[in-house]
């Protein structure tokens, strides 16, 4: 009798994790497989970190010559994004925003960053600067 109550145990277990097995497939790890091979299917074309350096260097130029009350104006509060194609035919996605490194109405720090759409978009190459309210940009 005992080796009969055994096998009905073992038998409810198994099919309790078959059971729990078939809906974790289902409900979370073929979610998860699909957005990991989304974010790898492009892997031979990899984010180029020199094209994106130029993007970056070329953005930051562009804001180093604005005053400290235009990039109040233009990114406090805001984002900018961008959209490239790079000499390797990719697509670069750019973000420009600014805050307060501090205090509010002093120092403001304009943040660049830039990423593709794998998972770079997770950790993107960023570039900042920092300007006070005179107008002087602040070596980091």
């Amino acid at each position: 009798m005992n080796l009969i109550n055994f096998c009905i145990v073992l038998l409810i277990v198994l099919i309790f994790f078959a059971i729990t097995y078939v809906y974790l497939v289902k409900n979370c790890i073929m979610p998860f497989a699909l957005i990991h091979y989304n974010l790898t299917r492009n892997r031979h074309n990899k984010f180029n970190k020199n094209v994106a350096k130029e993007f970056i260097i070329e953005k930051i130029n562009i804001l180093r010559k604005k005053t400290y009350i235009e990039l109040c104006k233009h990114y406090l509060d805001q984002h900018e994004y961008e959209q490239f194609t790079g000499k390797d035919g990719k697509e670069y996605y750019m973000q420009t925003s600014a805050f307060w490194d501090d205090k509010p109405d002093e120092v403001l720090r304009v943040w660049v960053d830039i990423h593709d759409e794998g998972w770079r978009s997770f950790f993107p190459m960023v570039e900042c600067l920092l300007i006070d309210k005179d107008n002087n940009f602040i070596d980091e």
